[in-house]
């Protein structure tokens, strides 16, 4: 029977999941209005981008976009930008508006 459970719950966890435990705290978190606007702007050039080529069109220096970052996944998390949130999320996965 221990066996049948851990099987179960194996099963439960896929990356839609993981994706959404990810996210989650990403909903509330206060975020800088300007860098989201700027990300939105980038992304609405283009039919689809990778986070990792999202965050580098927005923001120039690699410190900006380690501060994008948070408010790039307040937006996947939000639902203001599109992610395939069956796959893992990683720095090539592909963006879209929302």
């Amino acid at each position: 029977m221990a066996f049948q459970a851990s099987a179960a719950s194996s099963g439960i966890r896929t990356p839609r999941l993981e994706n959404a435990r990810f996210l989650l705290p990403y909903r509330r978190q206060s975020v800088s209005l300007g860098r989201c606007h700027r990300l939105l702007e980038r992304l609405a050039t283009v039919d689809a981008i990778s986070i990792g080529d999202l965050l580098r069109a927005a923001f120039i220096t690699i410190a900006d976009q380690q501060t994008g970052l948070p408010c790039l996944w307040h937006l996947v998390a939000t639902g203001r930008i599109a992610a395939d949130l069956d796959r893992p999320l990683t720095m090539t996965s592909l963006l879209r508006a929302a």
